[in-house]
């Protein structure tokens, strides 16, 4: 089952008027009935090209940036202030490229997991952005996969990367695709 905060705007629709008489449906409605209803190619028109979407998440309850205060019957309560990272997007063809980074050896052993994911974040969280050399060259890093283990527990790494996935449509585990990759 979803969660509430995935539905989309038709789902929520739905599930707060559940009843056997649906709206929605096709045979009961059409584009006419509906107010400011479009023709799929003119909706589509409209729709912000998918490279224009962002997301922002918290990955981690370690990462706070202080704290708001407020004033409760109980008194002052601090609320904390979560970091936000936010998630670009993917293409299929860049998915597919990191899929690859993950191989299983002869004893059914599973390589490149770490670089799967931060491949992912590298290219794909667009704030803060891991590839500002300023930031590397700052930290005493090289390379920005070195930076991103150096600020980010491994945890924090595999929770942002799934973040991404799940942002740009891939809802699969790396349990999921490390099985992919060993049935191929």
């Amino acid at each position: 089952m979803k969660a509430k905060t995935q539905m989309n705007e038709q789902e929520k629709y739905e599930l707060e008027n559940d009843n056997d008489e649906s709206y929605f449906d096709d045979e009961e409605c059409t584009d006419s009935d509906i107010v400011g209803a479009k023709s799929l190619e003119d909706f589509f028109d409209e729709l912000p090209n998918v490279t224009e979407l962002s997301k922002d998440v918290v990955i981690s309850d370690r990462l706070v940036n202080g704290y708001k205060i407020i004033n409760t019957a109980d008194g002052e309560k601090k609320i904390p202030n979560y970091m936000k990272f936010t998630c670009g997007q993917m293409s299929l063809q860049q998915l597919e490229s990191y899929r690859r980074l993950i191989k299983t050896d002869k004893q059914n052993r599973t390589r490149g997991e770490i670089d799967f994911y931060l491949s992912i974040v590298k290219n794909h969280c667009l704030n803060p952005n891991f590839k500002n050399a300023e930031l590397i060259k700052k930290s005493g890093c090289l390379l920005p996969e070195d930076y991103i283990q150096k600020k980010l527990t491994v945890g924090e790494i595999q929770r942002l990367a799934q973040e991404i996935l799940g942002f740009n449509g891939f809802n699969k585990t790396i349990n999921e695709l490390k099985q992919e990759v060993k049935n191929s």
